[in-house]
């Protein structure tokens, strides 16, 4: 995935993230600076979802 790719929708999105919907709902809530925006019923991602997951995602797993 190239930096100014974009997923639409929440399958790709999940599917890219390795993640349910239910946790990608959840992040969306507790990180408002998530890289997702709403577009109706339908949600799309700019390509840096990747680096934002690397900053936020992995630094909480890793240490707990």
């Amino acid at each position: 995935m190239l930096n100014d790719d974009i997923l639409v929708g929440m399958k790709e999105i999940c599917c890219f993230l390795r993640v349910s919907r239910r946790v990608v709902n959840r992040w969306m809530k507790e990180y408002p600076d998530m890289p997702i925006v709403k577009d109706g019923q339908r949600m799309a991602v700019a390509g840096d979802l990747a680096e934002w997951q690397r900053r936020h995602i992995k630094r909480r797993t890793v240490s707990r």
